[in-house]
């Protein structure tokens, strides 16, 4: 507010000012001070009640230090793209999730005092098209995804902790990616889980390198970054069939199968040749 009256050059004429002025001048305020201009007059009330309210963020808490009474009303938010939904009840996730569009940019769900190894997000609430659409997610607990749902996945950027995705769901995933059937701008997806993998699986079928020995004395650079910043377990290349320049990483952990696309296609002075970086 009192950035704004400099500006503006402070408020004695503020009543002389026509309608339209005063609408552009209360669109530039926080939504506290609309509230202290809205109770000064009625013209006041009826200029702050006219000028469109353009929410960036609702951060709700519901805990031991900030604890309120809620009153569950019918409403939606049609205009919501990103949402954090932090709880340890399938049902407070579904309800929140019924509130916003189809197509979100992204969403994260997570559990609060659940133990995350435990605490299961069911298929039928992953199925939801919030998720199902979404273009990113995470989810900080275990998604009881199918091989079916997860090949189906629209997000270019997604983790999760897996349940049921198999070592033959993961090879059809990375398969679609290499015949060109994948997602949009594909970054990344990781699929966190405990349970024994099989790679020799996972790459069935498929063009690739190991990165122990060749590949990794050629690529030394890019290989020491993506294990700084990524971790490293067993590492695979995997090749495209629409342009062989553009290749997958995937690295298989104790406790984490890692999707990345690393591999792009650069041309310099009429060279073409593959770039590799982290996404």
């Amino acid at each position: 507010m009192i950035s704004l009256i400099k500006f503006i050059g402070g408020f004695e004429k503020w009543n002389e000012l026509n309608e339209d002025c005063r609408l552009a001048v209360v669109k530039f305020l926080e939504y506290k001070d609309r509230c202290k201009l809205g109770i000064c007059s009625k013209r006041d009330y009826e200029t702050v009640k006219s000028t469109p309210l353009d929410v960036y963020k609702i951060s709700i808490y519901d805990n031991e230090k900030y604890h309120y009474s809620f009153r569950k009303e019918d409403f939606s938010l049609p205009k919501c793209k990103f949402i954090r939904i932090g709880s340890d009840d399938v049902e407070t996730f579904r309800w929140w999730l019924q509130k916003v569009p189809n197509q979100m940019k992204y969403v994260k769900l997570f559990a609060l005092d659940a133990d995350r190894e435990m605490f299961t997000i069911p298929s039928n609430l992953l199925n939801a098209p919030q998720i199902m659409e979404t273009l990113e997610f995470d989810i900080w607990c275990r998604a009881d995804f199918s091989d079916e749902q997860f090949l189906n996945l629209k997000a270019n950027t997604l983790g999760f902790r897996c349940v049921n995705i198999t070592d033959q769901g993961i090879n059809m995933y990375i398969k679609k990616w290499v015949n060109g059937n994948g997602v949009p701008d594909f970054k990344n997806a990781i699929l966190r889980t405990n349970e024994a993998r099989d790679i020799n699986k996972m790459i069935r079928g498929l063009e690739c390198r190991q990165w122990q020995g060749d590949f990794e004395n050629e690529e030394a650079g890019f290989c020491g970054d993506f294990e700084r910043v990524c971790g490293r377990g067993n590492c695979v290349q995997i090749y495209s069939k629409i342009d062989p320049y553009e290749s997958l990483t995937l690295n298989v952990s104790s406790d984490c199968v890692a999707i990345y696309w690393t591999g792009h296609k650069h041309e310099y002075n009429g060279r073409t040749y593959s770039y590799y970086s982290i996404p």
